[in-house]
């Protein structure tokens, strides 16, 4: 077995630490006997979803401000050589 490394957490973080180990366990959920269960991964595929929704989300509208701008500058480009 390997011997444990020099820690180097602060004392803030050793101490919330020990908070957590105290704490007793949660107690398992109050299901009905016939819930159907279901993977861990169904919950983590909604989740990334909803994720991927907002990045796309902002890339578009990141893409929209830079296209918008390229639009402008050639418009004005435009007017000057016409």
């Amino acid at each position: 077995m390997s011997t444990p490394g020099e820690d180097h957490r602060s004392a803030c973080s050793r101490a919330r630490d020990e908070q957590f180990a105290t704490e007793p366990p949660l107690p398992p959920p109050d299901l009905p006997a016939d819930a159907a269960g279901s993977p861990v991964e169904d919950q983590l595929a909604r989740h990334r979803q909803t994720q991927d929704d907002k990045l796309s989300n902002q890339v578009d509208e990141q893409f929209c401000r830079a296209a918008d701008y390229v639009m402008k500058k050639n418009a004005e480009l435009y007017r000057r050589l016409t």
